[in-house]
């Protein structure tokens, strides 16, 4: 009994021919949509991504200095006041590999004769590392006392000057190419393109007009914010951090918001959002601070 009622229910149920041939038509207009296929685009960017910033970052093209001298220099880094310059890579780091530049410096570092400590006391001016061919290095710290110039031996606490006083004179150092130059930039425009046509793909699929949130989770939203925050204190409290470590730590945070979204959101185009996001930070940072 209960069972006819209903289906007699249904039977007189009208079905709007209209709207279900207006619905048919949505379904076929949606299938014959292209669609980029989202393992294949992130294919392409990554590759395309790894090429452009192993070219960027590729020693730069400069004549060294070469001899049978097993101790002649090859290359130095510096950086003003008290630091340890060990790469280009270092923020605020120079480098100088240049032959014309090198022997400058040659000819003032085999001029440095042993001294006292000066009695008054000066901040570091300037920090030198001098890397040799045969494998070894030294840091020099650079002191301005009642103008004449003062190295300290960084790991001897022995000091050094000129008999005359003077230091090391203002060099040309290394300066990007055009090729390092074209790489980054178009690195980073391809960075900035795939970003924002990510985020464009972010869609309801219930409800194309819907743009879904960038984040799925309050714990992803908290992670972001917590590493761009300690990003800008790192920035100024280690003011010669390496730039690798601003890529590992940006890259794993993207990859722990995309170990979230599998648990939560699970929206693949997300995902990639956070990958390209993670890349893109290192990226601008480059830019400011290296380039």
């Amino acid at each position: 009994m209960f069972e006819e009622k209903h289906l007699k229910t249904l039977r007189n149920i009208k079905v709007d021919e209209e709207k279900k041939q207006a619905d048919f038509d949505k379904i076929i207009k949606r299938g014959k949509q292209k669609v980029v296929d989202w393992p294949i685009f992130a294919l392409i960017v990554s590759i395309v991504s790894i090429t452009l910033f192993l070219i960027a970052t590729s020693p730069l093209d400069n004549q060294m200095a070469t001899t049978t001298d097993d101790s002649q220099l090859i290359a130095v880094y510096t950086v003003n006041g008290n630091g340890n310059p060990k790469s280009a890579l270092q923020l605020h780091v120079n480098r100088v590999t240049n032959e014309k530049a090198l022997d400058e410096i040659w000819q003032v570092y085999n001029q440095l004769q042993i001294t006292d400590k000066p009695d008054a006391t000066s901040k570091v001016y300037a920090s030198y590392r001098f890397n040799f061919s045969d494998n070894t290095s030294k840091l020099y710290y650079q002191y301005i006392v009642r103008q004449k110039i003062y190295y300290e031996d960084a790991s001897t606490g022995q000091y050094y000057k000129r008999e005359d006083g003077s230091g090391i004179p203002l060099i040309q150092y290394d300066q990007p190419t055009t090729l390092h130059t074209v790489a980054f930039f178009s690195l980073f425009v391809l960075l900035i393109g795939s970003f924002v046509y990510v985020d464009r793909q972010m869609r309801d699929k219930s409800d194309p007009k819907r743009k879904l949130p960038k984040h799925s989770h309050t714990g992803q939203s908290v992670l972001t914010l917590l590493f761009l925050l300690s990003l800008f204190i790192l920035l100024f409290s280690i003011p010669n951090i390496h730039f690798m470590w601003i890529v590992g730590s940006s890259l794993a945070v993207a990859f722990i918001n995309i170990l979230i979204e599998n648990k939560y959101g699970n929206n693949n185009w997300r995902k990639l959002s956070f990958l390209l996001f993670g890349l893109l930070v290192p990226t601008y940072l480059y830019l400011s601070f290296v380039l």
